[in-house]
Protein backbone atom coordinates (compact mmCIF):
# COMPACT_ATOMS: atom_id res chain seq x y z
CA UNK A 1 0.00 0.00 0.00
CA UNK A 2 2.86 2.32 1.12
CA UNK A 3 4.69 1.55 -2.17
CA UNK A 4 1.77 2.27 -4.61
CA UNK A 5 0.72 5.77 -2.61
CA UNK A 6 4.72 6.80 -3.55
CA UNK A 7 4.46 5.64 -6.77
CA UNK A 8 0.89 7.41 -7.22
CA UNK A 9 2.63 10.98 -5.67
CA UNK A 10 5.57 10.44 -7.79
CA UNK A 11 3.67 9.93 -10.95
CA UNK A 12 1.67 13.21 -9.83
CA UNK A 13 4.59 15.35 -9.23
CA UNK A 14 6.10 13.82 -12.85
CA UNK A 15 8.97 13.04 -11.09
CA UNK A 16 8.90 8.91 -12.59
CA UNK A 17 10.50 7.34 -15.74
CA UNK A 18 8.89 4.89 -17.17
CA UNK A 19 11.32 2.74 -16.07
CA UNK A 20 10.96 3.45 -12.47
CA UNK A 21 7.14 2.35 -13.36
CA UNK A 22 8.02 -0.83 -15.16
CA UNK A 23 10.89 -1.88 -12.89
CA UNK A 24 8.08 -2.74 -10.01
CA UNK A 25 5.97 -4.64 -12.63
CA UNK A 26 9.00 -6.85 -14.33
CA UNK A 27 10.11 -7.49 -10.87
CA UNK A 28 6.68 -9.23 -10.35
CA UNK A 29 6.31 -10.64 -12.94
CA UNK A 30 9.74 -12.26 -12.70
CA UNK A 31 8.41 -13.77 -9.58
CA UNK A 32 5.50 -14.45 -10.28
CA UNK A 33 6.75 -16.88 -13.64
CA UNK A 34 8.88 -18.06 -11.00
CA UNK A 35 6.77 -19.40 -8.59
CA UNK A 36 4.34 -20.14 -11.64
CA UNK A 37 7.02 -22.83 -13.33
CA UNK A 38 7.78 -24.22 -10.14
CA UNK A 39 3.95 -24.96 -9.58
CA UNK A 40 3.76 -26.60 -12.72
CA UNK A 41 6.52 -28.36 -12.47
CA UNK A 42 5.36 -29.84 -9.68
CA UNK A 43 2.13 -30.78 -10.80
CA UNK A 44 3.97 -32.52 -13.99
CA UNK A 45 6.08 -34.51 -11.75
CA UNK A 46 3.24 -35.81 -9.49
CA UNK A 47 1.24 -36.53 -12.50
CA UNK A 48 4.18 -38.59 -13.87
CA UNK A 49 4.76 -40.62 -10.74
CA UNK A 50 0.37 -40.98 -10.78
CA UNK A 51 1.12 -42.45 -14.11
CA UNK A 52 4.18 -44.83 -13.47
CA UNK A 53 2.48 -45.65 -10.29
CA UNK A 54 -0.83 -46.87 -12.16
CA UNK A 55 1.48 -48.16 -14.93
CA UNK A 56 3.31 -50.39 -12.59
CA UNK A 57 0.05 -51.49 -10.56
CA UNK A 58 -3.23 -51.94 -12.79
CA UNK A 59 -5.11 -52.87 -9.94
CA UNK A 60 -4.34 -48.86 -8.78
CA UNK A 61 -6.49 -47.56 -11.44
CA UNK A 62 -9.86 -47.52 -9.22
CA UNK A 63 -8.11 -45.03 -7.28
CA UNK A 64 -5.51 -43.08 -9.16
CA UNK A 65 -6.81 -42.60 -12.45
CA UNK A 66 -7.03 -44.39 -15.72
CA UNK A 67 -3.57 -44.28 -17.83
CA UNK A 68 -5.48 -42.41 -20.52
CA UNK A 69 -7.34 -40.13 -18.73
CA UNK A 70 -3.51 -39.30 -16.47
CA UNK A 71 -1.89 -38.56 -19.92
CA UNK A 72 -4.67 -36.16 -21.44
CA UNK A 73 -4.47 -34.13 -17.97
CA UNK A 74 -0.16 -34.52 -18.32
CA UNK A 75 -0.77 -33.03 -21.88
CA UNK A 76 -3.69 -30.38 -21.42
CA UNK A 77 -0.87 -29.19 -18.05
CA UNK A 78 1.88 -28.95 -20.89
CA UNK A 79 -0.26 -26.92 -23.09
CA UNK A 80 -0.49 -24.49 -20.46
CA UNK A 81 2.57 -24.11 -18.90
CA UNK A 82 3.64 -23.45 -22.64
CA UNK A 83 0.58 -20.94 -23.19
CA UNK A 84 1.53 -19.13 -19.87
CA UNK A 85 4.89 -18.86 -20.44
CA UNK A 86 3.92 -17.06 -24.06
CA UNK A 87 1.39 -14.78 -22.10
CA UNK A 88 4.02 -13.87 -19.82
CA UNK A 89 6.64 -12.98 -22.40
CA UNK A 90 3.87 -11.05 -24.57
CA UNK A 91 3.22 -8.88 -21.24
CA UNK A 92 7.23 -8.34 -20.63
CA UNK A 93 7.45 -7.30 -24.08
CA UNK A 94 4.12 -4.73 -24.10
CA UNK A 95 5.93 -3.18 -21.33
CA UNK A 96 10.00 -3.17 -22.19
CA UNK A 97 12.21 -1.34 -19.75
CA UNK A 98 14.48 1.41 -21.38
CA UNK A 99 16.93 0.12 -23.24
CA UNK A 100 15.56 -3.65 -23.42
CA UNK A 101 12.90 -2.60 -26.06
CA UNK A 102 14.56 -5.52 -28.59
CA UNK A 103 14.37 -8.55 -26.18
Amino acid sequence: MKRSLALALCLLAGCATQTDVRKPLHDELRLTGRIMGFALDAQMDALETRLAVVEADPKLEAKLGKPEEIRKKIERVRADQLALQEELRAIQKRYPLEGDEEH
